[in-house]
């Protein structure tokens, strides 16, 4: 019996454990579901705990750090975790990484975490970080002009930048530096909201905001694993105005993929990730380097390459064979579900 726990996952999460249990060796697993709210997956669990927020503001909420690894650690501990995948507090857990063992009839044995390695995460955490490291290593130009930003004179200073690189763009947008999913995205039509933008800074974000010009094309999501026989990449193209993706084996995405791919792997990446692009006037953009499973991942799944499970027999040591990936179109379709 494999135990895998699932800390802090959204409600995606439920086909992700579908997949994982029904997986094509019939492999069994103890499913360990956590969370400080109902997220609808509780019925899929073997084991479901409701947990405290662990709110990241020391300033107001004590050491959040302190509270969550000692209840992750007892955690794993209490219930003799093989794989962990984790959905927040990435820089708490890879600074406690070492510490997630258990001891199983006298022997002690690590959990395996589906994160990166520290000095990795680090980078691919700050999608500032991101940007250098990819411009540093990789000699083709694909990431969009991005910049760390903390007041609004600089807004000015970047779209006048902008304009004399004649790059054609509609607005700018902003998000947090340190975050993921859509937290704290926002279109920008400066300078008419340029007060809203002040509140904004004013309230700060550890990691701070950058800004970048808003690319308006497809959105390209790649979910990725490297193994010992070569790299899974599967392209979820996000067409506009559409609720469709269409799973697409681009060469153009797919070599930029596998050069990305070899910087990772050579600084030990093992785990699966996620890349985001976006088209602009038929050019890739690099977004950002997600260093965990994407939330959509059950998607690329229905290609019949169950990537979360896939990652877990890596974890495990088993060897499988690479499998093809089919070009299919697929879509979120909602359903209510028995909790």
């Amino acid at each position: 019996m494999i135990n895998i726990w699932l800390d802090g996952w959204f409600s995606s999460a439920y086909n992700i454990i579908s997949g994982i249990r029904n997986n094509p060796d019939n492999k069994p697993v103890k499913i360990f579901g956590t969370h400080y709210k109902p997220m609808g997956y509780e019925g899929l669990c073997d084991k479901w705990e409701f947990r405290k927020d662990f709110i990241e503001d020391e300033k107001y909420y004590g050491d959040y750090e302190e509270s969550y690894s000692r209840w992750a650690l007892d955690f794993c501990e209490k219930n003799k975790i093989d794989i962990f995948f984790p959905r927040r507090y990435f820089e708490i857990i890879s600074t406690y990484a070492d510490m997630f063992e258990y001891t199983e009839n006298g022997e002690c044995k690590k959990t395996k975490i589906m994160l990166p390695n520290q000095d990795l995460l680090a980078i691919l955490d700050s999608k500032i970080a991101t940007k250098h490291f990819i411009m540093d290593n990789y000699s083709e130009e694909i990431v969009a002009p991005t910049v760390l930003f903390s007041s609004i004179e600089q807004v000015e200073s970047f779209k006048r930048q902008l304009n004399d690189m004649s790059f054609h763009y509609g607005f700018l947008c902003m998000k947090p530096n340190c975050s993921t999913g859509a937290e704290g995205f926002r279109i920008l039509n400066y300078p008419f909201d340029a007060y809203r933008i002040r509140d904004i800074l004013r309230k700060g974000k550890e990691g701070g905001y950058i800004l970048m010009p808003y690319l308006d094309g497809e959105e390209i999501s790649v979910d990725c694993l490297n193994t010992k026989k070569g790299l899974i990449a599967i392209p979820r193209i996000k067409k506009n105005n559409s609720r469709v993706q269409e799973i697409k084996l681009d060469k153009n995405i797919l070599n930029i993929v596998k050069d990305i791919n070899n910087l990772l792997v050579n600084k030990g990446l093992d785990v699966p990730y996620n890349i985001q692009f976006k088209k602009h006037f038929d050019k890739l953009y690099l977004l950002e380097i997600n260093p965990r499973m994407s939330g959509g991942i059950y998607l690329s799944n229905l290609t019949g390459i169950n990537i979360p499970y896939l990652a877990i027999k890596q974890a495990l040591g088993e060897e499988f064979d690479l499998p093809k990936v089919n070009e299919i179109s697929v879509c979120n379709v909602e359903r209510g579900v028995i909790i």
